[in-house]
């Protein structure tokens, strides 16, 4: 898609002089109402002179966007709330609509779907079955109200609920005889639906239009789950008959917007094309400018429907402007500190949620996790009493090493490896495992963390020296917001390899499903999970629901949202300037520090959230530590990155921490005095100073509150640089965050605990 002379066209916005006069009286109208909004606006050039004031879209989450809320001073009374999808833990965007506002949304869904039906050929009378609930069922949803809305204009809208029986679609199908149909759900939706059908009737076609259109919406943003685009495609054309003309289609809507966009061309392949009233482009990743047409950015959209709240919206997805005339834009994912939305994770609330094949081509299959669970005696013919009698051993590290394919291991990646296996020959730990056996004959699971390649590897090395049968590890899925998902899987698959060759036997196991929420887990004896408290939580409760009072759960052993900070003492009196310390038991160095940051590029429990230093140190001693740090943690990121694009890997880290950088600016300047930012804008990497802060007086945010803040964006670059309390300072206090070694090896403590308590607790 990409055309080099379009990327050099002139970004300006070419709205007219009606439209811009239009967009600022709807601004104007909502900042008289809501004055604070000033403080989160970002001016942007839209051509040359002209300028307008665009709202990060997550302030539909913090803040009160809609101009009214209840009754207003004008007289004008919400009359509908949209809200978006998340769990209950989450605060979710709101958008509140008055009489005019419903009415405005109202014309404009089903303005945009009338258009999409003529461009690709649907007669207005063709029956349309929607998965997604009514109104009446998703009170808060716009995508329900937008098919709700649908059916009182007049189009032929029925829904069906499939949540507690994906066969009811079938079985609808099964008393009709349409011979063009329109089918619209969310991908958990039509996943639900490809599971039962590979179950019950597989290759036998259920639907037997003449013609289908199937429009995809909602996505499985930010969830556990993803599956390509040519996975749900494939799914799609087993469930007709081999002569129905197929659409694949898919809709681009979110609560904060009163208007949709809709694929441009079938199949869908990521183009869209938006609404009458709807105008989309990139925005730089600074949100300085407008991107180049076909140059990545932030999609940003004016929506002149958004009557009641905010018409010029900066979104948290990636993309680019398909040409000049603002109505086609290219939708690349989620950015990399995107908040958790989207329609499915309604479907979640709904669900079993036992869907085992969403990660790969294994979506026709119908295998359960038990199933792949293996005697010893079925892998290699030998006895399993043989097995468990017969001593294990601990290898070495070079073994490892030697056996490991280098393809999916750049250098700088493996040297972090290798910085993971300090103190890993301590005979008197191994032979003690070994001698205890605690874990003879167990079938142990681990579901592997997203972020790091190796979280599972200590585990599973304490599994097979206390006599585990085997580990059934499950590979991180495929996630559109993190471009590095598939090297880390490339990384586990060659680490479990290396594993399994220097173990001589099969031991680990790798399973492509993410979630095993069936009663097949009974299979296991413990399950260790790393993940989001949020995993772990969906997890335990799928297990217990499943469980019968008789029946004994196996152990979930939870690891998932957890923070680490390296302090660093008086006595140590850090030498700027020095270079890396060879010895373990030194005083650390900036160049130590700044290896920790960057080790698997700053991502998950192991990258240090905040480095705290000493209260005795003064501020030029602290801005000259800053300065170095920074500086050698830039040069170690850009050697990781470059090695990962070296492999293939898309980066998008330059989009990271944008929107939170923007809040976090808003924040700082109206409730705390003293927080500095430096930042490095090519990788992603931000380093916050707190060690000045000192709450405002008009501060309507607590320091503790602002702490969970800067907690909550750690990961992929984000340190916090904090000083120990004193008497001096009213310093955000990050005196809570655990204090482990950075770079663990496979003896120490992960989490408060040794891998051993972890396993046989």
């Amino acid at each position: 898609m990409t055309d080099p002379e379009l990327a050099m066209q002139s970004p300006d916005i070419n709205l007219s002089d009606e439209q811009v006069a239009l967009v600022r009286s709807l601004c104007e109208r909502t900042l008289a109402a809501r004055p604070e909004l000033n403080a989160w606006l970002h001016r942007i050039e839209i051509r040359p002179g002209v300028s307008l004031p665009f709202l990060p879209i997550r302030c539909f989450r913090l803040l009160s966007v809609s101009r009214m809320d209840g009754l207003d001073a004008t007289g004008w009374r919400s009359v509908r709330a949209f809200r978006s999808s998340g769990s209950t833990n989450d605060v979710r965007a709101t958008h509140l609509l008055s009489e005019e506002g419903l009415a405005s949304y109202k014309s404009a869904v089903a303005e945009g779907f009338l258009s999409t039906a003529k461009r690709f050929g649907i007669p207005r009378n063709t029956p349309i079955i929607s998965l997604v609930p009514s109104a009446d069922d998703w009170t808060d949803s716009s995508l329900s109200a937008m098919l709700s809305l649908w059916k009182e204009s007049g189009l032929n809208v029925y829904f069906i609920d499939i949540s507690s029986n994906p066969g009811a679609l079938a079985d609808f199908l099964s008393k009709q005889a349409w011979p063009e149909l329109v089918l619209f759900g969310t991908s958990l939706h039509h996943l639900s639906i490809a599971q039962w059908h590979s179950t019950h009737h597989p290759g036998k076609p259920f639907i037997e239009a003449d013609k289908l259109w199937c429009f995809d919406t909602g996505g499985t943003k930010g969830r556990t789950q993803h599956t390509k685009m040519d996975v749900l495609h494939a799914a799609f054309r087993t469930w007709v008959k081999p002569d129905c003309a197929l659409f694949l289609l898919s809709e681009y809507g979110m609560c904060e917007l009163s208007s949709q966009a809709y694929s441009l061309t079938s199949p869908h392949n990521g183009a869209f094309r938006c609404s009458h009233q709807l105008f989309s482009f990139a925005l730089k990743a600074d949100f300085s400018g407008l991107a180049h047409p076909q140059e990545s950015g932030f999609l940003s959209f004016i929506d002149l429907r958004n009557v009641d709240s905010w018409p010029c919206i900066i979104s948290e997805d990636l993309g680019y402007q398909v040409d000049a005339s603002l109505q086609s834009f290219v939708l690349l994912g989620r950015a990399p500190d995107a908040t958790l939305k989207g329609c499915s994770l309604n479907v979640r609330s709904h669900f079993r949620f036992d869907l085992a094949h969403t990660n790969e081509n294994e979506l026709a299959s119908n295998k359960g996790v038990g199933k792949f669970i293996q005697q010893e005696s079925e892998l290699d013919g030998t006895d399993s009493r043989t097995r468990q009698s017969e001593r294990r051993t601990l290898f070495s590290t070079n073994e490892l090493l030697t056996q490991l394919n280098k393809d999916a291991w750049p250098a700088s990646w493996m040297n972090d490896l290798k910085d993971s296996f300090l103190n890993w020959d301590s005979e008197v730990s191994a032979e003690s495992l070994i001698a205890q056996s605690d874990l003879s004959g167990q079938s142990i699971a681990i579901v592997a963390s997203a972020n790091i390649p190796i979280t599972w590897l200590f585990p599973a090395v304490h599994c097979w020296l206390m006599g585990s049968n085997n580990i059934q590890l499950f590979l991180p899925s495929i996630r559109q917001e993190d471009p590095l998902t598939e090297l880390v899987r490339k990384q586990i698959t060659a680490l479990v390899a290396a594993f399994n060759n220097v173990c001589k036997r099969p031991f680990i196991q790798l399973q492509t499903a993410r979630l095993f929420t069936t009663s097949e887990h009974k299979a296991f004896n413990k399950i260790v999970v790393f993940g989001s408290d949020e995993t772990i939580k969906t997890i335990n409760n799928a297990i217990l629901k499943t469980v019968s009072l008789e029946q004994k759960p196996p152990t979930i052993i939870g690891l998932g949202h957890f923070q680490n900070k390296i302090r660093i003492e008086a006595h140590d009196e850090l030498n700027i300037g020095a270079g890396p310390k060879t010895k373990s038991n030194e005083s650390l160095t900036a160049k130590i520090i700044a290896t920790h940051c960057a080790r698997w590029l700053g991502r998950g429990c192991l990258t240090p959230l905040c480095i705290e230093v000493p209260s005795a140190w003064g501020r030029q001693k602290i801005q000259e530590f800053i300065a170095e740090l920074f500086e050698f943690c830039k040069a170690e990121f850009a050697t990781r990155i470059t090695d990962a694009e070296s492999k293939g890997i898309h980066s998008a880290l330059h989009f990271a921490h944008r929107h939170n950088l923007a809040e976090l600016n808003t924040v700082t300047h109206t409730c705390v005095n003293g927080i500095r930012i430096l930042q490095s804008m090519r990788h992603g990497l931000v380093f916050v100073d707190t060690t000045c802060a000192q709450s405002k007086g008009n501060s309507n945010l607590t320091n503790a509150q602002i702490v969970e803040k800067l907690n909550a964006w750690a990961g992929c670059g984000w340190v916090n640089i904090s000083r120990t309390s004193d008497n001096n300072y009213d310093g955000l206090d990050f005196s809570k965050l655990a204090s482990e070694n950075p770079a663990p090896g496979v003896w120490d403590i992960h989490q408060g605990q040794t891998w051993q308590k972890w396993l046989v607790s």
